[in-house]
């Protein structure tokens, strides 16, 4: 692995936070942002991925098991409604030099 590190591409959940905070941090740190956009499709690839988990309960059940399964299967079926207040964001930093 190179001991240079010339780009990180990362995929990130932000919900308030904009590109301007993202911005000043990232430059802090010695990075530019070179794509800030919301991920293609996020919301439908997400509740496909939800309504899977809740339609595969049993499945999740056996095996995840115990308060692990059942934390979530509840995050499944509430996440949905909170969705009108979140983004997915993908970005692109690449580091000066």
């Amino acid at each position: 692995m190179s001991r240079r590190l010339t780009s990180i591409f990362l995929i990130a959940v932000v919900v308030s936070a904009g590109a301007a905070f993202l911005r000043a941090q990232t430059h802090d740190a010695g990075f530019t942002i070179e794509v800030y956009e919301e991920t293609r499709n996020w919301r439908s690839l997400l509740t496909n991925a939800l309504d899977a988990l809740v339609a595969s309960e049993e499945a999740v059940r056996k095996e995840v098991g115990g308060p692990r399964a059942e934390w979530l299967l509840a995050w499944a079926r509430t996440r949905p409604a909170e969705l009108d207040h979140s983004r997915r964001v993908r970005f692109c930093l690449q580091r000066g030099g």
